[in-house]
């Protein structure tokens, strides 16, 4: 498994749940 930064384990997780349940929504800024 090749290493990966906190962004992209960030990422990859919320783009998961998001996948997973259309009722997640992710607000801020810059995101």
């Amino acid at each position: 498994m090749a290493p990966v930064t906190f962004l992209e384990a960030i990422r990859q997780a919320i783009f998961e749940e998001m996948e997973r349940d259309p009722a997640v929504v992710l607000l801020g800024e810059d995101v």
